[in-house]
């Protein structure tokens, strides 16, 4: 969109797998700026972060020992992070996709509860959330526990 004058751009660096990271982002500026002509501004950026927590309550089933909760609350914690990081940048958090991935995570799991997804630190409703072309879930790293698994 040239806002910062004729042949201005901004570079999204989209990972195939993982995340952009600063060494990367450090490679492809160096690489264009070696091309770029005198006085093109330009930007490179990775996708941006959106924080992600949850509160997910697993019902366990009858005969389960206290040892099989931990192992089944590994297990889905384990789940939730995989599902978050297959949903792709601009993609969408599908709530009952998410506890489909909880569930069969682990055989001892009967029945499993969202309680809370917080975005950004901030309480969403349960429903599944849309991500703006240029974003990414990422566990929030300003809650002490982004998925708590009671």
């Amino acid at each position: 969109d040239a806002k910062h004058g004729a042949g201005s751009f901004e570079m999204l660096i989209v990972p195939v797998s993982g995340r952009a990271s600063g060494s990367v982002l450090d490679t492809v500026r160096n690489a264009v700026s070696r091309v770029t002509p005198f006085g093109i501004r330009f930007t490179v950026r990775g996708p941006r972060e959106v924080g992600f927590s949850t509160v997910v309550q697993l019902d366990m089933k009858r005969g389960s020992l206290s040892g099989d909760k931990a192992a089944a609350s590994i297990a889905a914690s384990a789940a939730i992070k995989r599902y978050l990081a297959e949903i792709p940048m601009g993609g969408e958090l599908v709530v009952n996709r998410m506890i489909t991935s909880i569930l069969s995570s682990n055989n001892a799991i009967s029945d499993v509860r969202i309680l809370q997804i917080g975005i950004n630190c901030r309480p969403q409703a349960i429903a599944n959330y849309q991500l703006q072309y240029d974003q990414v879930f990422e566990l929030d790293r300003k809650v002490a526990e982004p998925i708590l698994i009671t």
